[in-house]
């Protein structure tokens, strides 16, 4: 089972291994998947994207920074856009270092394909469980 027809995601993140793994597990769910490394080549790339873009998932500690200042760019360009924030620390450490992701969902590092999924299906208020998600293979 999929939950994401003609749902389109920009995935904003810096490491290829989690970027692989994140565009796998989501385009295996039939997500639309538009990838970036950089907080620069996410804005250019939602900026040349003509069709909807329903999610952003982004990582917070892209080297060079700019990730809160991207999102907020991209929201104003895509209005009702959601966004999901990922990282390596919690909202705690996050905040303590000056980072503030306001209302925005975090998912915590390391996490599953599965868990993604499920994580993004929240953030887009999609139907889904958790038994259909894993039957897909993820992990």
């Amino acid at each position: 089972m999929t939950y994401a027809t003609q749902v389109s995601v920009i995935l904003v993140e810096h490491d290829a291994n989690a970027r692989d793994m994140a565009h796998r597990a989501l385009a295996d769910q039939a997500f639309y998947v538009i990838e970036a490394s950089t907080a620069a080549e996410g804005l250019e790339l939602v900026a040349s994207e003509t069709g909807p873009i329903d999610l952003l998932i982004a990582n917070v500690e892209i080297p060079g920074g700019g990730v809160r200042a991207m999102a907020a760019q991209i929201k104003r360009m895509k209005p009702g856009l959601r966004i999901l924030f990922t990282s390596n620390r919690n909202d705690a450490e996050l905040l303590g270092s000056g980072f503030d992701i306001g209302y925005d969902p975090l998912l915590s590092k390391p996490f599953s394909g599965v868990e993604l999924v499920e994580s993004v299906c929240s953030t887009l208020r999609l139907e889904t469980g958790s038994r259909e998600i894993s039957k897909a293979g993820l992990s």
